[in-house]
């Protein structure tokens, strides 16, 4: 899909006029929730067509669910990252959630584009490995279908509260 043709895509999801630009020095597509730009890196490969799609639909999420002004008042410079790197992860899972009721289309776009992905990217044999926020995040990201993890009974919590999440608030409180 043609850079302008995403962009209208993304306008009528969030219903307002966001501005889509490509930048080859990202490696991941990202959303200002202050000046409504959605960010795409500039990716080769196959299916980059699925995989442009569904960082659309997951940024466009973004710009529908999260809040500029509560990013603001709880974030600041001074603030640890990897909290903020958690808040998002968890807020990835509600905003992620949220759009596909409101699309219940955006399912199919999302995993296809997420599936695309990682065909292009590959995975690590070692997923047992990885820290839990990272296997929360793929997890919600693989509609538990590309990814099986044993979670034990705490991890499975915090899986449960990811899924139930609805607020921007209850995504900070998990991610802390």
């Amino acid at each position: 899909m043609e850079d302008l043709s995403l962009n209208i895509f993304s306008q009528i999801l969030s219903n307002e006029l966001i501005v889509l630009v490509r930048d080859s020095s990202v490696s991941t597509a990202s959303f200002d929730t202050n000046s409504r730009k959605l960010v795409l890196p500039l990716l080769m490969g196959e299916n980059i067509e699925k995989i442009d799609i569904m960082f659309v639909a997951h940024e466009v999420g973004h710009a529908l669910y999260t809040d500029h002004s509560f990013i603001h008042k709880h974030f600041s410079f001074n603030d640890s990252k990897r909290l903020f790197k958690y808040f998002n992860v968890v807020e990835d899972a509600r905003i992620e959630k949220l759009i596909v009721q409101k699309f219940p289309g955006v399912l199919k776009m999302l995993f296809t584009g997420y599936k695309a992905l990682i065909d292009l990217k590959g995975v690590s044999d070692e997923l047992d490995n990885l820290l839990f926020i990272d296997k929360f995040n793929m997890y919600f990201k693989g509609r538990d279908e590309l990814f099986k993890f044993d979670f034990n009974d705490i991890e499975k919590d915090f899986i449960l509260r990811g899924a139930n999440q609805t607020t921007i608030e209850e995504a900070l409180r998990l991610a802390k």
